[in-house]
């Protein structure tokens, strides 16, 4: 989560020779509505329910009617999730992980999912900012705008000016009462999670499975000290890949507040929106700030590649709007609530599974592909290695054809096609194969290029 805002000079943060001109003018930005905190509702469990219920009613009446096609069906449920927000949001980016179990249409339109929440009001935020820090705000901050730049159903960013080091900074904020609202869901979704269960038997929905990797990723995310650490792991480990990465200002942060460097830039989003809308406009700007999107492409990737193989410790959600971009090729990462990391041997396997794939020793990497799913079927894997070989022939066969599109060719697609075919077979692929899975699909959304 991120807006890119202004920076000053100071020892260690982005030299201001990478700061690109702008491309998207602020008056083109979205304002973020300020809403006052809703108080906790009594009867939650019922209204929950009874929002789910005036969901799926209609979805039950199309499909008695045969109207009820996996796109309209993907689409509502998209649109359900995003009006009842938080925790429902993250359950349904996960969802969309499981590409092995549902169809294309289905997890491409999860993945779309936007975390569209209003912001509470400054005079709460400044309660809980001088609570943690205990002192008036104006001890901390010679200058702090009461609007925020960016807010989602955790917590919404400010900009600020640290009085002490006199530099401009991004001041993540808790939303009041995230934790307590967040356990109200987790009741919701596991009884939903068993309703849908029970409708879909014969389905490897892996819905206990799906719950515990959420209640993972929120037991990371509620407390930004985490993310603190994980910025400054992350800053270390990229400063060799020529990828910028944030400042943390420890003294200033606590498990509510996170408080860390305020870059300029231009987010990758609205890099990709320019070049629907005003193509022009877009080709002058990289012409004026030495951007060539091939190379920024091939440094984003190569750099994944790097911190799964390299560092052991990868970008989890490396989307459009966690990725600046800066002058002469350079880019910074935002946003690292969830960072992955592999053991040893899963790493190896990962490791050994590219080089054959780059050799084309297809056999064998269908015998590493083997290795790293949880369980493989009790029969005869054979057949199943001889259908996933033709999956990966096919593939060399594509990405040597010119004219055709891209995720024809991707290396991820390729790779969903092997997952889908294990399934099938009832294979079943682990929770931190989707993670890696996923790091490199959320770069596959770069693709547009002017």
């Amino acid at each position: 989560m991120g807006r890119v805002g202004i920076i000053g000079t100071f020892m260690r943060t982005l030299d201001s020779a990478l700061v690109p001109t702008r491309l998207v003018e602020r008056s083109e930005l979205r304002t973020i509505p300020v809403v006052p905190l809703e108080k906790p509702r009594r009867l939650w469990r019922y209204a929950m329910l009874r929002q789910f219920w005036v969901w799926l009613l209609p979805i039950l009446w199309l499909r008695v009617w045969g109207k009820l096609t996996t796109e309209v069906f993907s689409r509502r449920l998209r649109i359900y999730l995003e009006r009842m927000g938080g925790l429902w949001i993250k359950a349904g980016q996960l969802l969309s992980l499981r590409r092995d179990a549902f169809p294309d249409i289905f997890c491409e339109e999860l993945s779309r999912l936007l975390d569209r929440t209003t912001a509470f009001p400054f005079e709460v935020a400044r309660k809980i900012i001088e609570e943690d820090l205990q002192g008036p705000l104006e001890d901390f901050f010679s200058e702090f705008s009461e609007q925020p730049f960016a807010a989602a159903s955790i917590g919404q960013i400010y900009g600020a000016r640290l009085r002490a080091e006199d530099v401009w900074v991004a001041v993540k904020v808790q939303r009041p009462g995230v934790k307590l609202n967040f356990q109200r869901q987790f009741f919701a979704i596991r009884l939903i999670a068993r309703l849908i269960e029970w409708l879909a038997r014969g389905w490897d929905l892996r819905a206990k499975e799906m719950i515990s990797e959420l209640e993972y990723i929120m037991a990371e995310e509620l407390d930004y000290r985490i993310e603190a650490s994980n910025i400054r792991r992350m800053r270390k480990s990229l400063r060799k890949h020529r990828i910028y990465v944030p400042r943390v200002f420890g003294r200033y942060s606590t498990p509510r507040i996170l408080v860390m460097e305020f870059l300029q830039g231009v987010l990758m989003s609205d890099y990709i929106g320019v070049s629907r809308s005003d193509p022009v406009k877009l080709a002058a700007w990289l012409r004026e700030n030495g951007v060539i999107p091939r190379v920024v492409g091939r440094r984003l990737y190569l750099s994944l590649l790097r911190q799964m193989f390299e560092d052991n410790l990868f970008h989890g959600d490396m989307h459009p709007g966690n990725i600046v971009l800066l002058r002469n090729n350079r880019v910074a990462l935002l946003d690292f609530g969830s960072i992955g990391f592999m053991e040893t041997d899963t790493q190896k396997k990962y490791h050994l599974l590219l080089q054959s794939l780059a050799r084309r020793e297809y056999s064998t990497a269908i015998d590493v592909l083997f290795l790293l799913t949880s369980s493989m079927p009790p029969v005869d894997t054979q057949e199943i290695k001889e259908a996933c070989v033709r999956l990966l022939r096919a593939w060399e066969i594509r990405t040597m054809t010119k004219g055709l599109p891209f995720h024809l060719k991707s290396l991820s697609s390729m790779y969903q096609q092997l997952m889908t075919t294990l399934v099938r077979y009832k294979a079943r692929t682990s929770w931190l194969s989707m993670r890696i899975d996923r790091a490199s699909l959320t770069l596959d959304a770069l693709r547009c290029r002017p």
